[in-house]
């Protein structure tokens, strides 16, 4: 017990040895060890590594293994064989045997025999012809307009110039104008009445006003002269036990 915990029960760990750097083991090294030529290629093309991959369907999918040595063959190039290519040129064919077969069926007359090439198509040569229609249209529109531009003087009535023009009479009354009513004015009169209604306002406010100030001096003035009559000096008579009044010296 005491050797696995210790004197205080702490746990013993044994000291651990220091850490020795190794090279990487790489996956890619290893299958390049496996991937070498034997060594008559190896001497011949001068110790320089050549990838070989295995054909396709030559050998089958190579099992790659530490143990064993690549045991697949070089892969050949070759150029890419599309399935739209040969679609493409199986309906060609078929499309140029109809056209061969056509003309036998119908006594060997009628429609001329196509050559290979590009297909010709209808909406083209459709195409085609409404873009001249179009052309032709917009060419007659735009003769039409200079046409209509043109500026194209009126002949001269010379009777009329023979004789002095007068209006002929008329039995219709006269129109008499009318005044247009204008919100306007309606507006303004309404802005007069109230600005006339706010001038008599104020001109009674500043009567009551004055007639007020008036009133409070006239208050004032009262106040001021019966304080000033408080204010006067007014001599007693002397008491009789001094003797009736004193003797003037």
């Amino acid at each position: 017990m005491l050797d696995k915990s210790g004197m205080l029960g702490v746990p013993t760990v044994p000291t651990k040895l220091p850490t020795e750097p190794e090279p990487f083991q790489l996956a890619t090294e290893q299958r390049a060890v496996e991937h070498q030529p034997s060594s008559s290629a190896a001497a011949s093309a001068g110790d320089v590594f050549v990838f070989a991959a295995q054909a396709a369907g030559a050998a089958g999918r190579a099992t790659r293994s530490k143990k064993k040595a690549w045991t697949g063959g070089i892969t050949e190039p070759k150029p890419f064989a599309l399935a739209t290519d040969a679609r493409g040129e199986a309906k060609h064919y078929q499309q140029v045997a109809q056209q061969q077969e056509q003309p036998q069926r119908h006594g060997g007359g009628g429609k001329r025999k196509r050559t290979s090439g590009p297909p010709q198509l209808v909406t083209e040569a459709r195409g085609e012809r409404a873009q001249a229609v179009l052309d032709q249209k917009r060419k007659k529109e735009e003769e039409e307009l200079r046409q209509q531009a043109e500026f194209k003087a009126l002949p001269l009535n010379k009777g009329v110039l023979a004789h002095p023009f007068k209006p002929a009479p008329s039995h219709a009354a006269l129109t008499m104008p009318h005044d247009v009513p204008l919100a306007s004015s309606a507006r303004a009169y309404e802005r007069a009445e109230f600005d006339h209604a706010v001038a008599l306002k104020q001109q009674l406010d500043e009567e009551e006003r004055t007639a007020e100030e008036g009133r409070r001096k006239k208050d004032e003035e009262a106040e001021l002269r019966k304080y000033r009559k408080g204010l006067q000096f007014k001599a007693n008579p002397l008491p009789d036990f001094y003797g009736g009044h004193a003797e003037l010296s």
